[in-house]
């Protein structure tokens, strides 16, 4: 009779057994101790022969080539009847096992390099509320990229890895993964009421004292915080010069005393966060100021302010006519903020000097919060004067430009002009966040930096340290006389500070108010 040559399966790797069946028969299993090399077996012409693969632990079928010819990872493969020689070549890997853990509400994606990240979805699908657990299998020396997803209204509480905590981060790469390895996330409710922010001092001005006093306005919250400063000579932080985890909450404000003295003539950075015993809040928006005991100090006063609500569109117009900052308007669209926040308004005496080549025109205003970013652009409306215009000589108000306070380069910087308010008498721009902001004219004078030209502004125009001189070049506003941006839907005047937090309204002369609750 004749007989075939079933060549059996190479075992390419030692930690895996090969099993074969000949007419049902089973026949012995190669060991982990097998060799990594072929075996010719021979059977019957006409009888059928069945293979199953069996890895070792921590191995998986990578791959079966039948003469040639892979068949994919599969478990068992039968030739029946076998008429011909036959070579099958077993391919095994190795693989560790990632455990990712989820406290609920809140999902791990994951995309292993070699495979196709997932596809994204129109609609974002919220995670189950409870946790869960998921085991996969990683070839060895992979990388596994991972992205931690909250639902709305939750973000990430912290990532342990193997039991060690990497941070509240929003992605995690486990590089050439050579060992099992367990992910934990977990999700806890945004803490958003519990943000302070920044009041003084004024972000970028100078102070005066080597011990300054850092405050911040307190949320809108029932219970009674405690609040954390910080310090540093970097905005990042890295190198903390002063820090205070435990302050008390004071009413409307909460302020700390850096008790060590600063160095003189020396550029600083501060933030702040509240806490209610559980959670923290996200720190403020970074602000500086500088030192400099010679100097001339900037301060400011806060004349409104009002709770913004994120997701819906807000419009202010400071309409009281006693108000140092009446003319200005606020129009910020739905969710350009990321929650919901206290917008100030106010009025800077002694703005930081500038470069020469344009001067501002009556106040340098300071919208608040200092530094957080608007995921969409914010509509600023600044007044000017026809005084103004005929003290500068500038033959229309296209001539004029607006200006703003960069605390990152620390320098005056030029806001394109949107359009001219006729009508109104004012400036329109864009803005991606707040700080402050003043109209400017060129300035063709002789004057320097350190004296302010004779048309410099009054009731706290002009720069700090007599520099009155902000930025060479001009806006190109030449929109024509009597155009306007669209009239606002909704008008509602800014509340005064006091009306927020208890204290009793500003009231104009015929005894109204500058602004009305909500």
């Amino acid at each position: 009779m004749a007989r075939n040559v079933w060549r059996s399966p190479r075992n390419t790797c030692r930690q895996a057994a090969l099993v074969f069946a000949v007419l049902g028969l089973v026949m012995p299993s190669w060991s982990s101790a097998a060799p990594s090399k072929a075996t010719d077996i021979p059977v019957g012409a006409g009888k059928g022969v069945t293979l199953v693969f069996n890895p070792g632990p921590s191995y998986r079928v990578a791959d079966v080539v039948v003469d040639g010819v892979s068949v994919g990872p599969v478990a068992r493969y039968t030739i029946s009847p076998v008429t011909a020689d036959h070579a099958v070549d077993a391919q095994f890997i190795k693989f560790n096992v990632l455990k990712l853990s989820s406290s609920g509400n809140g999902a791990i994606k994951k995309v292993i390099s070699g495979t196709t990240a997932p596809k994204a979805t129109a609609a974002k699908v919220q995670a189950p509320a409870i946790p869960t657990t998921e085991e996969v299998a990683v070839d060895d020396q992979k990388d596994v990229a991972l992205q931690f997803e909250p639902n709305d209204g939750y973000e990430v509480h912290d990532v342990l890895v193997d039991g060690q905590s990497v941070g509240p981060v929003a992605t995690y790469t486990i590089q050439k993964m050579q060992r099992n390895t367990t992910v934990e996330a977990s999700f806890s409710p945004v803490a958003e009421w519990l943000t302070p922010v920044a009041s003084r001092p004024v972000s970028g001005g100078t102070i005066t004292s080597l011990t300054p006093s850092l405050s911040v306005f307190n949320p809108l919250v029932p219970e009674t915080l405690t609040y954390e400063f910080q310090v540093a000579t970097d905005s990042e932080f890295t190198n903390l010069v002063a820090v205070e985890g435990s302050i008390a909450q004071s009413p409307t404000e909460t302020s700390w005393t850096v008790p060590t003295p600063l160095a003189d003539k020396m550029r600083y950075y501060w933030r702040a966060r509240a806490t209610d015993g559980t959670v923290s809040s996200p720190w403020t928006a970074v602000c500086t100021f500088m030192v400099d005991t010679d100097g001339v100090e900037t301060t400011s006063t806060i004349d409104l302010s009002e709770y913004l609500v994120a997701d819906a569109p807000s419009v202010f117009e400071v309409t009281g006519v006693q108000s140092p900052t009446q003319g200005v308007v606020v129009d910020i669209p739905a969710n350009a903020l990321g929650a919901d926040t206290l917008l100030t308004v106010g009025t800077v005496e002694n703005a930081p000097a500038a470069t020469q080549g344009v001067r501002a025109l009556g106040k340098v205003y300071e919208l608040g919060p200092h530094g957080v970013p608007f995921a969409e652009p914010v509509t600023l409306m600044l007044p000017y004067s026809q005084d103004d215009l005929v003290r500068t000589g500038a033959p229309d108000a296209s001539q004029l430009s607006v200006v703003t306070f960069n605390t990152d380069t620390l320098a005056w910087e030029q806001v394109p002009v949107a359009a001219v308010d006729y009508k109104g008498r004012r400036l329109v721009c864009k803005v991606g966040h707040f700080s402050m902001y003043a109209i400017g004219v060129a300035d063709t004078s002789d004057n320097g930096g350190g004296t302010p030209p004779p048309a410099g502004g009054d009731q706290g125009g002009g720069g700090g340290g007599g520099g009155g001189c902000f930025i060479a070049t001009m806006g190109d506003a030449s929109q024509s006389p009597g155009a306007l941006l669209p009239t606002p839907t909704i008008l509602i005047s800014l509340l005064v500070l006091g009306a927020i937090l208890g204290v009793p309204r500003k009231e104009t002369k015929d005894g109204k108010t500058d602004g009305r609750s909500r």
